[in-house]
C-alpha cells in the first residue's frame, strides 16, 4: 500500500472541477489502495467561485451586477448551492482532517507521510486563471523522496513565453506528467526532458453505472426536457437556443447560477449539486451546454447534444469531440447551425473508443504510482 496526496480543484463552486476530483481520487486510491485528497481551499474565495464577480464592463452588466448585489433571494440561492456542494464533498470524498488556506500554509503543514503526491486535472495549469504553486507540488525541498505526479493537467488557453517559462521551473521535480489537451503535449514536451502524455479527463474514467449511484434526482422534473447549461452564455448561445426550442418543444430546464430566467426555461434550477447536475444530465432527452465537462458526461451518457463555446477556450472541445470524430456537435456560429442537419450521435463506435482510451489513460496512472 502507498499513499497518495491529491492536490485537485475539488473545493471549487463548479461541477466539473468536483466531479473530476472524485472520480481521479476513487481511481487512485484503486491502485494504492489509500488516498486522501489534501483540503486546499484558497483564501481568494472569487478563485473558487465562493464570490461572485460582479461585472461593470457595461451598462447591461452593471445592472446585472446591482440586482445580484441587492437580491436577498439570490445570496440565499447561493449559499444553499455552496452548502450542496460541500456536502457533496465531505459525504463522497475522502479529505484531510487539517484544511489549508494557501501554499505557505499547506507547505509548512504539509504530512510527511505521502510516498506520491498527484495534481490535476481540470485548468490547474491555466495561469491566466491560477498562479498556484500548490497545483506544481512545489513540495520537492521537504519531501525530496517521494513520486510527483500530474494526471491530465491541463492549461486550455495560449499563454504568454514568461507564463510557459513559469511552468518550465516549477515541472523539473515531477516524475511522470501528462495533459488533458493533445496540443498541450508537444508544448510541455519542450520544457521539459520527460516524456509527456496525453490522457483523458479523469470524469472519463468511471462508468456510467457509478455515476449514476452518486446522481441525485430532481423529483419535480418528470416530461421529457431540453437541459440548458452554459458556464458564459453568448449571444450565439442564446441564437442556438431558440432554434432548438423551436424545434423539439420539450420542456426546457435551465441550470443556471442567479435568478434571471434568461432562456424562458420551464425549470430554472440555481442550486443544484454535484449530483442534480449528473442526473440532469443523464435524463435529458437533449442537452445545450458551453461546458466541457457537460459535453464529457453527455458522452458518459450517450445523450444526443450540441456545444456552444467560444473560439479561445475551445481546445478542450475540439480535442476530445475530435477524438470521438463527432466534431459537428461544436458550434461557434449559429449563422452555420441547423439541427435538422445532424443526425443523432451512434455510440457505438465512441463507447468502443472510449474504453480503449480509458484503459490507456488508467496505464498511465497505474505505471506512474508504481515507480
Amino acid at each position: 500500500m502507498i499513499r497518495v496526496g491529491l492536490i485537485s480543484t475539488h473545493r471549487a463552486i463548479n461541477y466539473g472541477a468536483v466531479l473530476q476530483a472524485y472520480s481521479l481520487r476513487r481511481k487512485i486510491e484503486e491502485y494504492s489502495k489509500y488516498c486522501e485528497i489534501i483540503d486546499l481551499m484558497p483564501s481568494n474565495k472569487k478563485i473558487t467561485g465562493r464570490e461572485f464577480n460582479y461585472n461593470f464592463s457595461s451598462i447591461k452588466a452593471i445592472l446585472n451586477s446591482l440586482y445580484l448585489f441587492i437580491s436577498i433571494k439570490n445570496k440565499i440561492k447561493i449559499k444553499r448551492k455552496i452548502k450542496k456542494f460541500d456536502d457533496f464533498v465531505n459525504k463522497n470524498i475522502v479529505i484531510t482532517k487539517l484544511k489549508f488556506v494557501s501554499f505557505d500554509d499547506l507547505y509548512k503543514n504539509i504530512s510527511n507521510d505521502y510516498d506520491c503526491l498527484v495534481c490535476g486535472s481540470d485548468q490547474i495549469w491555466n495561469l491566466n486563471l491560477f498562479r498556484e504553486p500548490s497545483y506544481f507540488l512545489r513540495f520537492e525541498k521537504k519531501l525530496p523522496n517521494i513520486n510527483y505526479i500530474a494526471y491530465a493537467a491541463s492549461i486550455t488557453e495560449k499563454l504568454t513565453e514568461e507564463q510557459y517559462n513559469y511552468i518550465k521551473e516549477n515541472i523539473k521535480h515531477f516524475s511522470s506528467i501528462s495533459v488533458r489537451e493533445k496540443q498541450d503535449v508537444e508544448i510541455i514536451q519542450k520544457l521539459t526532458n520527460k516524456t509527456v502524455e496525453w490522457v483523458l479527463d479523469p470524469v472519463f474514467l468511471l462508468s456510467s453505472k457509478v455515476w449514476d449511484d452518486i446522481s441525485e434526482p430532481v423529483n419535480k422534473i418528470k416530461e421529457p426536457y431540453l437541459l440548458l447549461y452554459t458556464v458564459a452564455g453568448n449571444e450565439e448561445y442564446r441564437k442556438v437556443v431558440m432554434m432548438l426550442q423551436k424545434y423539439f418543444k420539450y420542456k426546457v430546464v435551465c441550470i443556471n447560477t442567479h435568478l434571471y430566467n434568461k432562456y424562458n426555461a420551464d425549470y430554472l434550477i440555481t442550486d443544484a449539486s454535484p449530483g442534480n447536475f449528473i442526473w440532469l444530465i443523464k435524463n435529458a432527452a437533449f442537452v445545450c451546454t458551453s461546458s466541457f465537462h457537460a459535453v464529457a458526461f453527455s458522452i458518459i451518457f450517450n445523450k444526443q447534444f450540441i456545444a456552444v463555446a467560444d473560439k479561445k477556450r475551445a481546445s478542450r472541445h475540439v480535442c476530445i469531440l475530435k477524438e470521438f470524430n463527432i466534431e459537428e456537435r461544436l458550434i461557434f456560429d449559429s449563422a452555420q447551425f441547423n439541427i435538422g442537419d445532424i443526425a443523432n450521435i451512434d455510440y457505438t463506435k465512441i463507447n468502443d473508443r472510449l474504453e480503449i482510451l480509458s484503459q490507456k489513460s488508467l496505464s498511465f496512472l497505474y505505471t506512474a504510482l508504481k515507480k
